[in-house]
C-alpha cells in the first residue's frame, strides 16, 4: 500500500467538518446474539450513551448497523447497512459509513470520521478535540487512542485525505483494523489519564 500524504497542519475542525461513526454492527456473540448497541446500561441503550458523548463534539453523527432498523431508527440519526451480507467485523461498517458520506454532495464539507464503539458508553468530553490536535500537530492523518495499556483500535480519528486506503485495504480482504494502523502510521494518543472512558461492555454480566 502506498504511504498517504502528510497531513497540513489545522486540517481538523472538530465541531464543523467531524462525522462521528458509532459502530454498532458486531453479531453479539458475547451476548447470546442480541445487538449489543440496544442492550440497557444505567437505563439507556449502550448506543444512546456513546451517541450523547459524540454528539457535542461533532457535526453530526451517524450508526453502522446490520439489523433492526425500524429500533434504530428512534435515535432518529444517519444509519447505514455495513458493506457485505455477514458480519465482517468493525471494517465492513467503516466503508459503508465513507461510501455514504463521499456519495451525498450534502455532506462534502465533512473531513474527517470519528470512529467509535457502541459499547463504550463513558467517553471523555476531549475525546475528539485531544485527537484532532494530534493529527493538526503531528503530520499524520489518523490518530489512535492508547489507554496506557493498549491501543483502541476502535476510537480512531481518520481524515478524509487517507479513506482511499481502508477501501483499499478491505477490499483485497483485509479485516483487522490494527493491521490498517500498522500500516497507514496511525499516531498513538495518550490517553492513560482517562482509561476508564474506554472500558468496554462485552458481556451481558458487564451490564449489571
Amino acid at each position: 500500500m502506498d504511504m498517504p500524504p502528510i497531513a497540513d497542519n489545522n486540517l481538523i475542525s472538530p465541531q464543523n467538518s467531524t462525522m462521528g461513526v458509532v459502530l454498532s454492527g458486531g453479531a453479539g456473540s458475547r451476548f447470546g446474539g442480541l445487538d449489543k448497541g440496544l442492550q440497557l446500561y444505567n437505563g439507556k441503550h449502550l448506543i444512546q450513551a456513546v451517541l450523547e458523548s459524540l454528539q457535542p463534539q461533532v457535526h453530526d453523527v451517524m450508526m453502522c448497523i446490520n439489523r433492526n432498523e425500524d429500533q434504530y431508527r428512534r435515535f432518529e440519526l444517519i444509519s447505514v447497512y455495513d458493506e457485505g451480507s455477514d458480519y465482517e467485523g468493525p471494517l465492513a461498517g467503516i466503508v459503508s459509513a465513507i461510501k455514504y458520506i463521499e456519495e451525498n454532495d450534502k455532506l462534502s464539507h465533512i473531513d474527517s470520521m470519528l470512529l467509535s464503539s457502541c459499547d463504550s458508553p463513558a467517553l471523555p468530553n476531549n475525546h475528539v478535540a485531544k485527537l484532532a490536535d494530534s493529527l493538526s500537530n503531528g503530520g499524520c492523518l489518523s490518530a489512535v487512542v492508547h489507554d496506557g495499556e493498549r491501543v483502541q483500535n476502535l476510537h480512531t480519528l481518520i481524515h478524509r485525505q487517507i479513506w482511499p486506503s481502508i477501501l483499499s485495504f478491505y477490499s483485497i480482504g483485509g479485516r483487522a483494523m490494527h493491521r490498517w494502523h500498522k500500516e497507514v502510521g496511525s499516531a498513538k494518543v495518550d490517553f492513560s489519564t482517562q482509561a476508564d472512558c474506554f472500558l468496554n461492555i462485552n458481556s451481558l454480566e458487564d451490564l449489571i
